[in-house]
């Protein structure tokens, strides 16, 4: 029927649309997110500021958030992300992702430095705040014995953790 083939059209539409980071709504009434240039600048003063080795490095911004391209050779793979997505722009802030703390975290200039019998690894796994002892304001990388475990912002003495939900000790 004319209806069913129009609904299904409809829906697939919408499908699209989620999958590919638009919607009508974003469309339509502008909800004030930051455009691929405004993107771009925050995450390169992010980068100057938290990682300057990665500040002048060439970025795509792809539905909102960035990516550090790497080159990948033409082969038959299909390849999900030929990169490394290391934020977005939220509420005007560049936010980074858990990504750009592990792959990247040896080059922030700010990290929390934990050592493996430290009590506070734990804690950080769990997804607890946990006491800054080395990191400065802002955000941070936290190391344990110089391995990148992920990031957290360091506020007031402590680390408020941002380590993935889905990967934290129960």
């Amino acid at each position: 029927a004319p209806d069913a083939r129009s609904a299904r059209r409809e829906s697939s539409r919408a499908l699209r649309e989620a999958v590919q980071g638009r919607s009508a709504r974003s469309r339509d009434a502008g909800t004030g997110e930051a455009t691929p240039a405004q993107s771009l600048a925050a995450w390169q003063e992010f980068a100057r500021q938290y990682f300057p080795a990665l500040a002048d490095r060439p970025a795509v911004v792809h539905g909102g958030s960035v990516l550090l391209p790497v080159p990948f050779p033409q082969t038959g793979l299909h390849v999900l992300r030929a990169g490394v997505f290391v934020g977005s722009v939220q509420k005007g802030r560049f936010v980074p992702e858990h990504h750009l703390f592990t792959a990247f975290g040896a080059l922030c200039t700010n990290r929390e430095a934990l050592t493996l019998a430290d009590p506070r690894v734990t804690e950080y796994l769990s997804g607890r705040e946990i006491a800054a002892d080395t990191a400065a304001d802002g955000w941070c990388c936290v190391t344990v014995d110089g391995c990148p475990m992920g990031g957290g912002k360091v506020s007031g003495g402590r680390v408020k953790n941002h380590y993935p939900k889905a990967l934290r000790l129960l």
